[in-house]
């Protein structure tokens, strides 16, 4: 969440539709190597407006509990509705407020920057604007003795803080200086000076992710072909500067040590200056001072020249993007730092690369659309950044002072002798090549920084390094049995205890299946509650209906009629308590066990029998009591068995198809082996057929491994319930639960009568009242009046989306609010989304006009039409005179025209502004030019071009300029005295032209001579005003933006130019004959000739080749360069040089040298002073 205060008063903040009230466009931007900046429009309703003080209010920005930004307002510009817009500074910026004079020597670069920030904080009244020394890791180069080097800095003019730190570290050192702020009564924060970014971010920017905009940039301006090495001050005098120079070394002596200890023969001291062979003979000579402030030796001075030269004055390639902060979208990504590195992959890259985060801009009011700019500069460019901006970053070290880069071993590197460099030279046996030398040869410093970055040590490396060839093959070769557990943790906490009792619980569940589709828990008061949906219900069981025997047929009367069965002839039937009917005409002597051993109905029937199944229907007709003689038999439940066996030689047999029990006599072929059978033999038989089975599933079965049984026994689990849940014969679901919970009719209407006791909510669910049969369809929703649309759009826009419609409409994106009725076709049913109007009129000012507006499917939307009451007539309808007057307006759009006459008697006091025309423009990419025309009198005329274009909803302004094409009256005619603004309407953008008639009683005509649309149409937008005493005002409006204002010249009358005619100059050098001749026209000088050439011209040189010279002074002289030809065919370059006080003509070869004997013929030209 972001929170913004001033004064530690909330001014607004994030996460709450209401923290952004009367509060518009809170931006803010971090910057490196300069001051970070914060803005934003508050309105009049706020509470802090009139509390807000320039200067004075400090101002605070959190990112959660981080401090982002601590500062100070600045200023502010208001519009006319009352809207001010605030400009405020980061803390850095107080180092501009004090100023001082010094002189410091002896010191490191950290201990300047300390010795900076502790004047600065010595001088202060406020403490807590106060700063303290963060994190320096900027260093001077190494001294020969391994110490750190030192500078001397000092002034006597008096400069700011800030500026010294920039002028006297940043531009010498390079590096990244940022704040890290503590907004606290002692301390505004801590100033980091970082020679490379201390940290990376985890998030990274990368193309089709989040990287906006990127692009890449090669400059030359930055080349030095030869660098002039200035040391210490010697004298001043005046504005007369006199420091050590290398002019006096000699220059043999001074080449020989300079390529000794740089290792190259490419660099050459000649004079006061070293030059790369290389560099001359490609660009030519292109010098660049540099100063050593503490070196006092000359042959120093020239090697810490070349050093200089060898490390900088080379093209810069610079490469900069723009990204999407995605931190505010993602809570799980880190956020950027500004001064950090970021990994970055660009368009065309093949791999990351890292680069330096100069700059975050955070919209606070929509964070999500945060951005920052990374960019990376080489060849040594320092930082040029402002006072205020934000600053490129420069590696630490690519000034004069730091000499491009230090070694930790300098002080062994400056003791190598010249039989040291002699063994160097005989190492040469042992030079080698890389067969990865192309991979090598890639790797550059970022690449180095990213697997530096990398490098990491083990705290168990004793154990790692005892690890053999074996080992390792051992470690692979358990590569297979390798795994894994999620929960190892609980697994980790299983002992044997634990594991007998899961085992104990493990069971399985019959119904399983239908336990599986339960997706609500089912209690016993639902199962009471569902037992009574259907009041007497019963369990549908199968039973007999009808018993028949032969033809005869017995049906039952009733649930519980009884059958009775009795014996006759011979035969009896017996009945025993447990249900079982005994029909016989023998007996057994071992008749239990047979009865035991002949069970008459299979498992399957048995289940049958048991009752209740898919389908079931109500309960049938059945026998409750079976009876036979005086014994009776009851069923003890719905589903009791009755049995019926046969005894003594006799049979009972059952069609299980047509139902039909026979019962006869019989007789066994073994009864004799059966007699024989007793009791204890039976229970042995029994025994055995009890434990025999066997599995549908036994292919299924066979396939459990040891694994899989592992993973169903962590399944394992019981229920306090399991009696319920085993009877659970149908699933009971979510739906089923939400229904019965919906059961309690006091929370609702009913269909008639009934009280309402609160609201009836139709926005939160976009639902409706359907009222009667006058709509479209009973689908369409009501006309709605009474209610407020609140959206961050505009109406037309809106409106289509909805039904007819009576109430406010609130625009968030502008915070407005506007009285409504807008009507639909259909009441926005089918294409009633595409015809419609509205009434509008703004409701918080009292003088806003009544609009209307229309929509048809061909046209869109119309411009607002305003409509004319007693107050606002006179702006729109005609006078009587109208006719006459306002014809212009008929016209194709030129020649309109207008006038301003201040005859105000307040034209002294600052009543001097009075607009001149004004344009409303509601079309996206509209582009608009007119030629103005203004005339007064014999006080003069001009002459302006102005032209604007619109943004993509033509409710902005996407440039907009004003061009003075010339003007004889600068004092009156010119762009100083006009102002051309943009101001944001609701329907689109009104352009204004003010002017500022300064002497009262002047007067001054604006003429429209033509006015055109970008495709070349003729228009007729511009409307043209005339005023007088009563409607000048003190300044223009502000707008929302102005114009940018080109001045092409103002005419003058022409003076009489000089010209000198052809002076001759002296033919020498490297010509050995010829004429070269100049010629003067007032500031332009021209210079003509054609010699022979004495000597070989090269395409560089050291010193001048030059072919001529004169007396007239060429250091006034300004770009006179050119390209001549030579006979032989290769061109050459020609310039003027002064050169050691000579002014010369010189002349270098282009692409190959000028052989001597060759013709050069040349023309160029330049200007004087």
């Amino acid at each position: 969440m972001y929170k913004v205060k001033v004064d530690e008063k909330l001014l607004c903040f994030t996460g709450s539709v209401n923290g952004m009230e009367y509060v518009t466009d809170p931006d803010v931007k971090l910057v490196v190597n300069g001051v970070d900046s914060f803005s934003f429009a508050i309105y009049p309703q706020h509470p802090l407006y009139k509390e807000i003080a320039c200067k004075v209010s400090r101002v605070k920005i959190w990112r959660d509990s981080k401090l982002l930004f601590y500062g100070e307002v600045t200023g502010y510009s208001q519009d006319m509705y009352g809207i001010r817009t605030y400009d405020c500074e980061g803390a850095l910026a107080w180092l501009n407020d004090l100023h001082f004079a010094y002189s410091i020597s002896g010191a490191t670069p950290k201990d300047v920057l300390y010795w900076y920030i502790k004047m600065y904080n010595q001088k202060l009244r406020d403490k807590s604007k106060s700063f303290e020394l963060g994190d320096v890791t900027v260093h001077k180069a190494m001294t020969q003795d391994g110490t750190e080097g030192t500078i001397a800095r000092s002034s006597g003019v008096y400069p700011s803080f800030w500026e010294e730190i920039q002028d006297k570290l940043l531009n010498s050192f390079g590096g990244i200086l940022r704040v890290r702020y503590v907004g606290s009564d002692t301390c505004a924060g801590y100033i980091d000076w970082l020679a490379i970014p201390s940290g990376t971010c985890s998030q990274d920017v990368r193309y089709a992710k989040n990287l906006l905009n990127c692009d890449w940039a090669y400059d030359c301006t930055s080349i030095a072909t030869a660098v002039v090495p200035l040391g210490k001050r010697k004298d001043s005098s005046g504005d007369n500067e006199v420091r050590l120079t290398i002019d006096k070394a000699d220059d043999d002596d001074a080449t020989f040590m300079i390529q000794y200890m740089t290792g190259t023969d490419d660099l050459v001291k000649s004079g006061n200056m070293v030059y790369s062979k290389s560099r001359m003979e490609k660009y030519g000579l292109i010098q660049q001072a540099i100063t050593f402030d503490d070196i006092t030796d000359a042959g120093t001075l020239a090697y810490q020249g070349a050093v200089w030269l060898r490390q900088n004055g080379k093209a810069s390639s610079t490469i900069r993007a723009e990204a999407i902060d995605l931190a505010d979208i993602d809570e799980s990504v880190e956020h950027f730092t500004h001064g950090d590195y970021v990994r970055t992959k660009l368009p065309g890259d093949s791999a990351e690369s890292l680069f330096p985060i100069t700059a975050i801009e955070i919209p606070i009011a929509a964070p999500e659309n945060a951005k920052l700019t990374v960019g990376t500069q080489e060849s040594g460019i320092t930082s040029e950044s402002g006072g205020q901006g934000g600053g490129s970053i420069a590696d630490a070290g690519s000034g004069a002072d730091a000499m491009a880069h230090t070694h930790s071993n300098k002080g062994v590197l400056d003791k190598i002798t010249e039989q040291d460099y002699a063994d160097f030279k005989g190492a040469v046996n042992k030079a080698h090549i890389h067969a990865n030398k192309d991979t090598l040869d890639k790797i550059d410093e970022t690449a180095w920084l990213t697997v530096y970055g990398q490098s990491h040590e083990h705290d168990n490396k004793g154990v790692l390094d005892r690890i053999t060839a074996q080992d390792y093959a051992d470690f692979k070769a358990s590569a297979n049995k390798a795994h894994v557990h999620d929960n190892k943790s609980t697994l980790d906490k299983i002992d044997e205890t634990s594991w007998l009792l899961v085992y104990g619980q493990t069971h399985i569940h019959e119904n399983q299946s239908v336990l599986d589709k339960t997706t609500a828990s089912y209690t016993a008061a639902e199962k009471t509650k569902l037992a009574g949906i259907a009041a007497g219900a019963e369990v549908n069981q199968n039973a007999f209906s009808t018993i028949a025997s032969g033809s005869a047929r017995y049906t039952a009367t009733s649930k519980t009629a009884a059958f009775v069965i009795e014996g006759e002839d011979g035969t009896s039937v017996t009945l025993s308590t447990n249900g079982r009917a005994t029909i016989s005409s023998h007996s057994h002597s071992n008749k239990a066990v047979l009865d035991a051993t002949t069970a008459s109905y299979t498992t399957a029937e048995q289940t049958k029998l048991k009752g209740v199944s898919a389908g079931a229907e109500v309960n049938q007709n059945a026998f409750s009591t079976i009876a036979t003689g005086s014994a009776r038999y009851v069923a003890t439940a719905k589903q009791s068995a009755f049995l019926i066996d046969g005894d003594g030689g006799t049979s009972v047999s059952l069609d299980t198809k047509t139902g039909r029990l026979t019962v006869s006599s019989h007789t066994h072929d073994n009864k004799a082996v059966l007699d024989q059978l007793d009791e204890e033999q039976w229970k042995f038989i029994n025994g055995a057929a009890n434990k025999a089975h066997v599995h549908d599933n036994k292919g299924t079965l066979d396939k459990i491994t040891d694994v899989g049984w592992n993973t169903v026994y962590g399944y394992a689990h019981s229920h306090d319930n399991k009696s319920v849940l085993d009877k659970t014969t149908a699933s009971y679901t979510a739906a089923d639960k939400k229904k019965l919970d919906g059961m309690d009719l006091s929370k609702y209407l009913p269909k008639s009568g009934g009280v309402m006791t609160g609201d009836i909510d139709m926005q939160a669910n976009k639902r409706d009242i359907l009222v009667g049969t006058h709509k479209a369809t009973t689908s369409d929703g009501t006309a709605v009046a009474g209610g407020i649309i609140e959206k961050r759009a505009n109406m037309t826009s809106t409106l289509p989306e909805m039904r007819s419609f009576v109430g406010m409409f609130h625009n968030t994106d502008i915070d407005r609010f506007y009285n409504l009725i807008s009507v639909r076709h259909r009441n926005g049913y089918s294409d009633g989304n595409l015809y419609g109007m509205y009434i509008f009129s703004e409701s918080t000012t009292a003088s806003a006009d009544l609009k209307w507006g229309k929509q048809t499917k061909a046209s869109g939307w119309t411009n607002d039409f305003t409509l004319l009451d007693s107050r606002n007539y006179t702006n729109y309808a005609l006078t009587k005179d109208g006719t006459a007057v306002k014809a212009n307006a008929l016209s194709a759009g030129h020649m309109k025209y207008g006038y301003v006459q201040n005859s105000t008697t307040t034209a002294g006091s600052g009543y001097t502004w009075a607009r001149v025309a004004y344009c409303e423009d509601t079309v996206g990419y509209d582009t608009i030019t007119m030629t103005l025309l203004a005339t007064s009198g014999h006080n003069g005329a001009g002459l302006f071009s102005v032209s604007y274009r619109n943004g993509s909803t033509g409710k902005a302004c996407d440039w907009i300029r004003f061009e003075q094409i010339f003007t004889n009256k600068p004092t009156g005619l010119a762009n100083a005295y006009f102002k051309f603004v943009a101001v944001y309407t609701d329907s689109g953008v009104r352009y204004e032209i003010w002017h500022n008639t300064q002497v009262r009683w002047n007067s001054t005509q604006f003429t429209c001579l033509a006015e055109q649309a970008y495709a070349g149409a003729n228009t007729n937008r511009w409307i043209f005003e005339k005023h007088d005493a009563t409607t000048f005002q003190t300044a223009p409006p502000t707008g929302n933006k102005e114009a940018t204002y080109y001045n092409n010249g103002v005419v003058n009358t022409a003076t009489t130019l000089t010209d000198s005619g052809w002076v001759a100059m002296t033919v020498e050098g490297y010509a050995k004959s010829g004429t070269v001749k100049y010629r003067t026209y007032g500031k332009q000088i021209t210079i003509t000739g054609s010699v022979v050439l004495k000597n070989d011209i090269a395409t560089s040189y050291p010193t001048p080749q030059y072919i001529a010279s004169t007396t007239f002074d060429f250091s006034k002289i300004v770009g006179c360069s050119g390209v001549g030809r030579s006979s032989s065919g290769v061109g050459a370059y020609v310039v003027v040089e002064n050169y050691n006080g000579d002014n010369l003509v010189c002349v270098y070869a282009l692409g190959s040298k000028i052989a001597a004997g060759a013709t050069l013929y040349f023309t160029i030209t330049g200007f004087i002073d």
